[in-house]
């Protein structure tokens, strides 16, 4: 380890509150590894008015704060070296805890080298995190999970910060020493005939490919283990699985809802859905995004992580061809990296599944690799240094400019002019992204985004007309 690092001071802050997911995963590794590597971390979490039920799911040691909590917690972080974002209030919470975050307390952290992490992958949640905009132009350092996305090109073609300078492609980290013991206690030859899910529910991981490959199992051998773990009672899961005719919902009460072969449980610590992962022979993440694929960002998520390290995992085939490694190799071609269903193979899949688990040097091999391949790929005592080191070199940015000078440089004067006004009326201006890019502004009524104005060009336009104009006839001057 960098002998820099030793007593660095770092907060992680998650602006949207603690969902219980991966972004909370990936602030609680980092939480972790810095308290374990003679350094000084916590792990801060914006309380907004909603609870999630997930929140426990990752044992993590949350400091909750509300805005009113905000002033107090600035006087301390400006004491630190490092605060690393994690995620940012959206625009359906309460319009003056979006202004406290950017306003009171982003911007009032003057010290510290500020990391702006952007975990969202579609542009639609991205577009909805309230001053995006303005957190990239204050941030030291940006990153997202591929330079490839349309997230970084845009922002890179906007000029809000540069690829290869302060905006960075960002790699998931893991310490696999608690999957370790998971390993040692359920070894290959040790693991029980069985397929599960530990995920939460989102129409990107599609569950119900599980549920199917699951039923065809039961049916070809009832004895398997066939159990999805972490489908929370959502208005999309209640649609999308648990009103499913081949499922059984089991609620954290007991109750059973339906009557299907397939029983899907709600959220699960992750603890014991490690265990039942490295437990049972096969585990599944079908995660894919086949409409945007240039937003993968070359990763696995954490539930693919898990799954590859603890068992023989079961991935999809649009996201295994879409994907590459640090040497640059499509998952899909690595040999024996996982099994992949492309959602069409469901019955196919499982009697593979079960013919498979007939071969034990077979088995070996993909346990072999896929272990080897996750661990390469993500252990935080190669990834966690290599992003400190990397954010220590960058350092703080001089000469950020004010946000109206940014809004002006980005779109033109009347844009910043029109964001100036709205804040005057104490209103929440719409900045993500896409509103420089179409140079639309907006407002936040409620929950809605209103119109003001969509900004042309025609100044500039004109601009460009007459120096058209003063080219030509310089030119004809020289005949």
């Amino acid at each position: 380890m960098n002998k820099n690092f030793k007593g660095l001071k770092i907060a992680i802050i998650a602006g949207q509150g603690a969902e219980g997911c991966g972004v909370q995963r990936i602030g609680t590794e980092l939480d972790n590894y810095c308290n374990s590597h003679n350094m000084q971390s916590e792990f801060y979490s914006y309380y907004t008015g909603k609870k999630y039920s997930r929140q426990n799911a990752h044992g993590t040691k949350i400091n909750f704060f509300s805005p009113k909590d905000i002033p107090d917690l600035v006087e301390k972080l400006n004491k630190y070296d490092l605060v690393v974002f994690t995620s940012y209030p959206h625009n359906k919470i309460e319009h003056s805890a979006i202004k406290a975050f950017y306003y009171d307390l982003f911007c009032k952290l003057t010290k510290p080298i500020k990391a702006v992490y952007n975990l969202e992958i579609m542009k639609m949640n991205i577009d909805k995190i309230g001053y995006l905009g303005l957190l990239v132009n204050g941030a030291d350092i940006v990153f997202h999970y591929g330079l490839d996305t349309w997230f970084s090109k845009t922002v890179d073609k906007l000029g809000m910060k540069k690829i290869g300078d302060r905006l960075h492609r960002f790699h998931l980290w893991m310490d696999f020493s608690e999957l370790d013991v998971i390993k040692k206690q359920y070894p290959l030859e040790k693991k029980q005939l069985g397929l599960v899910s530990v995920t939460r529910w989102s129409s990107l991981k599609n569950i119900g490919r599980t549920i199917e490959i699951q039923n065809h199992l039961l049916k070809l051998n009832p004895n398997w283990f066939c159990q999805v773990h972490g489908v929370e009672r959502s208005i999309g899961a209640k649609f999308d699985i648990i009103d499913r005719p081949d499922v059984t919902y089991v609620n954290p009460s007991g109750k059973r809802d339906g009557n299907g072969a397939v029983e899907v449980y709600g959220p699960i610590a992750r603890a014991k859905g490690l265990e039942l992962m490295g437990k049972y022979l096969y585990s599944s993440s079908f995660f894919s995004l086949p409409k945007t694929p240039w937003d993968y960002g070359n990763r696995m998520e954490y539930s693919q992580i898990e799954n590859a390290y603890l068992g023989i995992p079961l991935f999809d085939t649009h996201w295994g061809q879409n994907n590459k490694n640090k040497e640059g190799k499509n998952f899909y071609d690595i040999p024996y990296s996982a099994i992949y269903s492309n959602g069409k193979d469901c019955k196919e899949v499982a009697e593979k599944l079960i013919e498979l688990s007939k071969q034990p040097e077979e088995l070996k091999k993909y346990e072999e690799c896929s272990t080897l391949l996750s661990k390469n790929e993500y252990d935080c005592n190669i990834v966690i240094p290599e992003a400190l080191e990397l954010i220590l070199s960058k350092g703080k940015q001089d000469n950020v400019l004010s946000d109206y000078e940014f809004n002006k440089k980005i779109v033109n004067e009347e844009f910043a002019n029109e964001i100036l006004k709205l804040e005057k009326e104490n209103k929440i201006p719409v900045l993500g992204i896409d509103e420089y890019e179409k140079k639309i502004v907006y407002y936040l009524d409620g929950h809605k985004q209103k119109l003001v104005k969509k900004i042309n060009d025609k100044v500039d336009k004109k601009k460009t007309e007459n120096e058209k104009v003063h080219i030509n006839n310089k030119a004809k001057s020289l005949f």
